[in-house]
């Protein structure tokens, strides 16, 4: 076999499993556009538990961020913007922090400006329980519910979730 076939070979293997572990890394597995999110109730600012279902009847940003995660914080005053201007219309934000420390987590919610009263966090990072259930492996991640709880869109930018929010609004 030629060496020039057998190199182009391995490129292409090496080329399709890179590709293939960079989409099984960033894909959320459990759950498709089109399904629900199963139920989630987790301890807000005050230690109380804070269930999504309370939220049912509003069209809802499911957010896992963290305080360190400058991405994360690059993206709040963006998802604040939407929050400020779609509320009024039945959007909210459910804001799932992987922080480890009630302090930073707050300290950060306050200087973001994120407004919104639906905070929650484990405490516990990259090892809670709602970051192995939906296979979180990096942050920023979202969904995007209807008010039924069915997700119309996983992983989105605060430019496609205005587009979403604004082309619902118009039918």
């Amino acid at each position: 076999m030629p060496r020039r076939l057998l190199i182009g070979m391995v490129v292409v293997i090496c080329a399709a499993f890179v590709g293939y572990y960079l989409y099984d890394y960033y894909r959320i597995p459990d759950a498709p556009e089109g399904d629900r999110i199963t139920e989630l109730v987790l301890p807000d600012l005050q230690g109380q538990p804070l269930a999504l279902s309370s939220l049912r009847g509003r069209e809802v940003l499911v957010s896992f961020w963290a305080s360190w995660c400058p991405p994360c914080r690059q993206e709040n005053p963006e998802w604040a913007k939407l929050y400020n201007e779609f509320y009024p219309s039945g959007f909210t934000i459910y804001s799932i922090s992987l922080d480890r420390h009630r302090e930073q987590w707050q300290a950060a919610i306050e200087k973001d400006g994120l407004s919104w009263p639906y905070h929650v966090s484990e405490l516990k990072g990259w090892k809670g329980a709602v970051v192995q259930q939906f296979g979180i492996r990096s942050i920023p991640a979202n969904f995007l519910l209807d008010e039924q709880g069915t997700i119309l869109g996983r992983n989105l930018s605060p430019i496609q979730v205005r587009r979403l929010l604004e082309q619902r609004r118009r039918g």
